[in-house]
């Protein structure tokens, strides 16, 4: 019986890829049963060596489709999610890299905590120590509000970053769940929007060791005509309406702006120094 699905959408990173896919059919093949857990993987038409690379995997419990053209990252997200058949499916990036053991610490929260309607993976950036939010042991909360309250007395606004859920490689989500959620079209934060729409009352578990790290791939603060933490305000809003918090949030957005603000007066000056 098939537990956890490990969903991978792909674009034109067949080299990250290879490095992904080795890791987790390795990691699930070591398994005491490797039937729990499959791969499904869904191509977003690449142009590069990514279809070779995928049908190298073809094996038990691997599932691998190719979209005859680009259907956009959202879509492709929730097309490989249509594919998978596990009731949680591991939301997993193609350039980011999961720890040894990885895939069974979170097959094993999966199967310990069947009910939750969503798993938080905590993990690393590269270019830093210790992982991106701190925690004591893992934690299971009964309901997502219960999950907000405890980050809104204990989370900096650097923690709020990845806690909002927008990073998805570490988030293992229920499936049905994702899926009764109509398709929006979220310029950039997509998933998080759709996991806040179902995610109230649900269960909430948080695993502290981080199992992977980010690929700190470059990222422009500038998306068209609203910066990302114009879009990181929109999300933090929303939380605010679905659980019940808008007055814990508005403080989370103020919090968010004055830090960007710090950030930019910083390098400005540095600019300014630098020219001398």
């Amino acid at each position: 019986m098939i537990l956890l699905s490990i969903c991978i959408p792909t674009y034109n990173r067949h080299e990250y890829l290879k490095r992904t896919l080795s890791a987790v059919t390795s990691q699930a093949a070591a398994l005491p049963d490797p039937g729990q857990v499959e791969i499904v993987v869904s191509d977003n038409a690449s142009v590069d060596a990514t279809p070779e690379v995928v049908k190298s995997f073809a094996g038990p419990n691997f599932t691998a489709s190719r979209n005859p053209a680009n259907i956009g990252g959202s879509k492709n997200l929730n097309k490989v999610l249509e594919l998978a058949r596990g009731r949680h499916c591991w939301l997993m990036g193609d350039d980011d890299e999961i720890y040894p053991g990885a895939v069974k610490k979170v097959l094993e929260a999966v199967s310990s905590h069947p009910d939750a309607g969503l798993f938080f993976i905590n993990y690393n950036r590269k270019a830093d120590k210790g992982p991106i939010i701190r925690l004591p042991h893992d934690m299971y909360f009964k309901t997502a509000e219960e999950y907000v309250d405890y980050g809104l007395s204990h989370f900096d606004i650097n923690e709020w970053d990845p806690a909002k859920f927008t990073f998805y490689t570490s988030l293992v989500i229920d499936r049905e769940k994702w899926l009764a959620v109509p398709e929006n079209t979220h310029p950039v934060i997509n998933h998080a929007f759709k996991i806040h729409a179902f995610l109230p009352g649900l269960p909430v578990y948080l695993i502290a060791e981080p199992q992977l790290s980010l690929n700190d791939a470059p990222l422009k603060i500038e998306e068209g005509p609203k910066s990302l933490v114009g879009y990181w305000g929109e999300i933090y809003w929303y939380m605010g309406r679905r659980y019940g918090r808008r007055l814990g949030f508005l403080r989370v957005i103020l919090r968010a702006y004055l830090a960007n603000m710090k950030f930019k007066t910083l390098r400005r000056l540095r600019g300014l120094l630098g020219k001398k």
